[in-house]
């Protein structure tokens, strides 16, 4: 894969220039869009998302159970309850974190969570305050199987007090903290690290960062954790906007009344950081959807563009990005793929025989499989047909 990215980076990275100059229908009419592999599944999904198991991604069955789907050379798929007739209730949502083989969901307060190969499975109720509301989950110790859920809390009239997030231990079923009430965001770092932003202003508009242990003690900061503070990101939490596996971040800020989105990349020691805007990758001027999605190596990541309406409804387009830092921003030229909407389920999958694909959910019963290595393939092509 890295002989093709090579290969071509000259004529990448004049296709960028191109998009860049070009107009926006023209240069649209002349791209090739990735195609997806579909096959059928004869038994009802609800929803999927990635997993670390090669071959296989996981989902939820039209009886709300979690499922492991393994996708078979032959272009077959087998499916299996990944932990018995668990959950007990029926649920429409499942969630990972995409790297390791757990899967979770949230119903008000209530939690389950199963891992996928031990069949362990548990249930809480996160907190005993009726005023709490799950927001997120985060796989936040794998080793251990500890859980970071993050919850808010209402007050009398309605308003968000602030944030609580308590830990939960899969291996004895229990929660082992709870914190304090607060305006804070964390993501996972580590296995001894939380990535904190503390909110504060008249109107929350500002963030500062910096790293604690799983108890919310011991702070630390280091050059990455004090450029997020000076670019003054922040945002709901998200578990994959950023990958650690490529040390790369992506966000969007609102500069002189402009979306300027952004990639943030660090190496292991945090001595350089890199801070950029995304100019070139960003198709035709549109917006892209902020809830970016890396892989499970941290190597593709994916988002949405979603088109200027002008004054009617425009469907949505899946988009993955390469990301190395052989690229102008660590993010290859966009890999165009189908329409879809925002709503429509997906999920990344190591595949033995076809490499990091994406897998859409269409309906109840067909999968969409892009196959990302000869979406490299057909990059290098849009780059070769539009330099003639």
């Amino acid at each position: 894969m890295e002989k093709i990215v090579k290969k071509n980076k000259i004529k990448i990275i004049l296709f960028l220039l191109i998009i860049f100059m070009i107009g926006s229908e023209e240069v649209k009419s002349m791209i090739k869009r990735l195609k997806p592999l579909k096959i059928t599944s004869l038994i009802k999904i609800n929803n999927i998302t990635g997993i670390g198991l090669k071959d296989h991604i996981a989902g939820i069955n039209g009886s709300g159970k979690f499922i492991v789907i393994k996708i078979n050379k032959n272009e077959l798929i087998t499916v299996k309850n990944a932990a018995g007739i668990f959950p007990t209730v029926d649920g429409m949502e499942v969630n990972s974190d995409n790297e390791y083989n757990f899967v979770w969901n949230t119903r008000g307060r209530g939690f389950y969570a199963a891992d996928i190969d031990t069949k362990l499975k548990g249930h809480c109720v996160a907190s005993s305050n009726a005023n709490d509301k799950i927001v997120n989950c985060q796989l936040i110790d794998p080793e251990n199987k500890i859980f970071l859920i993050e919850l808010s809390r209402l007050g009398r009239l309605t308003d968000i007090e602030g944030f609580i997030y308590v830990l939960y231990d899969l291996n004895s079923n229990d929660i082992i903290f709870e914190s304090k009430v607060e305006d804070t965001i964390h993501y996972r770092f580590n296995k001894d690290n939380i990535l904190t932003c503390k909110i504060y202003g008249e109107n929350n508009e500002f963030g500062k960062w910096y790293l604690t242990d799983l108890n919310g003690k011991n702070i630390t900061e280091n050059n990455l954790t004090k450029k997020l503070t000076e670019l003054n990101f922040f945002s709901a939490s998200k578990t994959k906007v950023f990958s650690t596996k490529s040390n790369t971040l992506l966000t969007k800020l609102e500069v002189n009344n402009e979306t300027v989105y952004y990639t943030v990349r660090w190496d292991e020691k945090f001595e350089e950081i890199k801070i950029e805007p995304i100019i070139f990758q960003r198709p035709f001027g549109n917006f892209l959807d902020e809830a970016f999605e890396f892989s499970q190596d941290g190597k593709w990541v994916k988002t949405l563009r979603i088109p200027f309406s002008e004054g009617r409804d425009m469907p949505w387009e899946l988009i993955i990005y390469h990301v190395t830092d052989i690229y102008p921003q660590g993010l290859s030229m966009p890999i165009f793929c189908g329409y879809a909407m925002e709503s429509t389920p997906g999920a990344f999958m190591d595949h033995e025989k076809w490499g990091m694909c994406y897998v859409q959910l269409i309906g109840g019963n067909t999968l969409y499989v892009y196959k990302l290595n000869e979406g490299l393939k057909l990059m290098a092509e849009n780059a070769e047909e539009l330099l003639k």
